[in-house]
Parts: C-alpha cells; sequence; structure tokens
C-alpha cells in the first residue's frame, strides 16, 4: 500500500488499507491520517462508516493515552 500511495497519492483504497494495517500493528498516530485521507477522498464511500468508527475508537483511545501519561509524570 506504501508503493501504492506513492505512485497515487489520493488513492482510497489504498489509504484505507495502509491505515488498517497501521492499526493493526497499533501505531494509531500513523492510521489516523490515512483514514482521515480516504474519508476526505469518499466521504460516503463503501468503507466510510468502518472508517469512521475506527477513528472514533483511534481518537479515543489516544486521548485517553495521553491523559494516562500525564498523570503518570506527576510527582
Amino acid at each position: 500500500y506504501q508503493d501504492a500511495l506513492i505512485w497515487k497519492e489520493k488513492d482510497a483504497g489504498a489509504n484505507f488499507r495502509m491505515a488498517q494495517c497501521y492499526e493493526k500493528l497499533d501505531q494509531p498516530d500513523q492510521a489516523i491520517p490515512h483514514y482521515e485521507e480516504y474519508l476526505k477522498i469518499l466521504p460516503g464511500g463503501p468503507y466510510a462508516k468502518e472508517a469512521r468508527k475506527a477513528l472514533q475508537k483511534l481518537k479515543r483511545s489516544d486521548a485517553k493515552n495521553e491523559t494516562s501519561a500525564k498523570t503518570e509524570s506527576k510527582p
């Protein structure tokens, strides 16, 4: 998918699949922009509902991790 996005940056399918790969690798910071790019290209596309659901989950998880990191760093 990385190669596909080099040749065709605005490929909705490649962005969606790339996001899924990053999500499975537990790299939400990499997955989120690809889901967002998919939705920018095809807001009503066949994977739009799945992409929105994944984004909500990843952003909620990301916010939770930031909060716990701030709490842990306090003396």
